[in-house]
């Protein structure tokens, strides 16, 4: 029953959340999506390498345990990252995409003490021309590992550990004028960005240039890098928030598709007022 529970509030948040799940990616031995809610605009995902310019690579993949699911993995080191031809289309009145939600099931690794540097989320430069755009900065070490602090231009806050699961939504409208960081559904910054069609805007799959269609995930352009793995990525077509962000869960957890998890929640619930008793 608890389970039955789960499924149906995950069920009715992600299905009310007024943004699409376009497509999604589970490394589970292929870059290939598993959602592809705008066809033939979302592909499987490129594996690269290099800060500027990048070349093609071989995807590395392993056997882990994300937080309570065995899969397989992709591993990433120093120059490593992912293209990721998202497929959503212009909005929020601008010509890129300038309202959207990233999600990612990742870990970073760092030994005991290693307290320096930095690592990009992603970077939405054609072919990363530029510095990536939102950031961990490694900061210190408690009594849950080395952990750093996430946000941009500046304005860091929160905690992001090393050496663990991490489920991170990054959650951008430029309308608003704001970013937002959360790990495992759980708020950690929120920073100014700039208007539309500002620098944090992601291209888009229909502006006219095919060969700068993409974000380039964990991307950087001059060495602000750190190795770990990654499970999970997701795009939705707008900001997810706090409810959002939590009903969605930690790492591991499904990413389910909207409609197919409301067609769902529907028939769960249906379920649940049968067994109720009179």
């Amino acid at each position: 029953m608890r389970q039955l529970a789960m499924i149906a509030v995950l069920g009715i948040s992600t299905a009310s959340f007024g943004q699409t799940l376009v497509s999604a990616f589970d490394f589970n031995g292929t870059l290939n999506p598993y959602v592809d809610n705008n066809p033939p605009n979302v592909l499987p995902l490129q594996a690269r390498t290099g800060g500027s310019p990048t070349s093609s690579t071989t995807p590395n993949f392993m056997m882990d345990m994300v937080n309570a699911v065995s899969k397989q993995v992709a591993v990433f080191a120093g120059p490593d990252f992912f293209r990721a031809w998202h497929g959503i289309g212009a909005n929020g009145g601008g010509a890129y995409v300038n309202r959207y939600s990233v999600l990612m099931d990742v870990m970073h690794t760092k030994s005991s003490g290693d307290t320096s540097g930095w690592a990009s989320f992603f970077n939405t430069n054609d072919d990363q021309a530029n510095d990536g755009d939102m950031w961990i900065q490694w900061t210190a070490e408690d009594g849950g590992g080395v952990y750093g602090t996430l946000g941009r231009g500046g304005v860091y806050a929160g905690k992001y550990y090393a050496n663990r699961w991490n489920r991170v939504i990054l959650s951008v409208d430029l309308t608003a004028l704001t970013a937002r960081f959360y790990v495992d559904g759980v708020l950690q910054n929120t920073v100014v960005t700039g208007g539309l069609d500002s620098g944090l805007s992601m291209y888009t799959y229909n502006d006219g240039d095919a060969t700068a269609d993409h974000l380039d995930v964990l991307g950087d352009n001059d060495g602000d890098w750190t190795p770990g793995r990654i499970s999970a990525l997701a795009f939705f077509d707008g900001p997810l928030g706090d409810t959002e962000a939590a009903a969605l869960g930690v790492a591991g957890d499904p990413v389910p598709e909207p409609a197919a998890m409301s067609v769902m929640a529907l028939g769960v619930l249906a379920l649940l007022r049968k067994r109720k008793p009179a």
